[in-house]
């Protein structure tokens, strides 16, 4: 790891998207070692300065996703036009797709998101036919207007705990949750705050930052998966075998849920907008 460092400080491209990665979380666990997104955002930026397309398109998913804390859609659209314009990385197509189709960092525009998700799937693959795609997404740009008065009703629940395999250290297990939500609108930045409590008394907090979900009916993703457009899976690391034995042993209690809606910043749990479901 050391090498890798050394060689990233001395701006080797590959050594710096190689940090990145293994920070972000995405290969951290190879390395025994536990996330940091700042550290991610650091080492991918300077990728990214340098050209590397797979660094900028990286760094635009973590701009995306908010996983620093705050969602940057403009900064993200920048990163994937730029790889695209620039021709090198075929992965930045269907973001961008994604991006106008839902307005993020940008107007929506079907016409557009509908030619960039034609290319991209050349290479991932069709699963919406032109004329569906179009009306689905002219009818999310009302829904989303029509709803963006509203408050969201945000479900939490819990599902199970996967420690099966994870051999590799710090991480010991992962809570698998589901977060669901009722209509489609512009939510990002949703953050729940949980306490969890074993069976001994321990205690911690942990937050969950949410990606951006529920943008839309189209039924896929960024990424071009199958998803149902209204849930999203979270997986929440843990680093102490405390919380490890049985998501059954651990109560849950909810202290904070905010997020950022139409660009307002609400209280959800202060305007009773989210429940913490247990697992039926």
């Amino acid at each position: 790891m050391k090498w890798f460092r050394a060689a990233a400080e001395k701006g080797v491209v590959e050594a710096q998207s190689l940090l990145g990665g293994i920070y972000s979380g995405g290969e951290g666990d190879e390395w025994g070692i536990k996330p940091d997104i700042q550290e991610a955002q650091k080492w991918y930026g300077q990728a990214a300065e340098q050209g590397d397309s797979d660094a900028q398109i990286a760094l635009g998913k973590i701009y995306y996703s908010g996983a620093t804390g705050r969602t940057d859609y403009a900064k993200a659209l920048a990163l994937f036009t730029q790889v695209e314009n620039d021709g090198t990385n075929s992965r930045s197509t269907m973001p961008l797709s994604w991006m106008y189709y839902n307005g993020l960092g940008t107007a929506p525009d079907c016409d557009k998101a509908w030619s960039y998700y034609k290319k991209a799937s050349r290479y991932v693959g069709k699963k919406v036919e032109e004329k569906i795609f179009l009306s689905k997404c002219a009818a999310d740009i009302q829904s989303r207007k029509n709803n963006a008065d509203a408050l969201p009703k945000v479900t939490l629940k819990k599902e199970r705990i996967f420690s099966r395999g994870i051999t590799a250290k710090p991480k010991e297990c992962a809570l698998i949750f589901q977060i669901g939500t009722d209509k489609i609108r512009n939510m990002a930045n949703l953050h729940i705050t949980l306490e969890l409590k074993n069976a001994d008394g321990v205690a911690t907090e942990e937050t969950l930052m949410i990606p951006p979900f529920g943008l839309n009916t189209l039924g896929i993703d960024m990424q071009n998966h199958d998803v149902d457009p209204l849930v999203t899976p979270y997986d929440l690391p843990l680093y102490t075998q405390d919380f490890c034995h049985g998501i059954g042993d651990i109560h849950f209690t909810l202290k904070s849920a905010t997020a950022t809606i139409n660009g307002k910043n609400v209280d959800l749990l202060k305007a009773d907008s989210v429940r913490f479901l247990d697992k039926e």
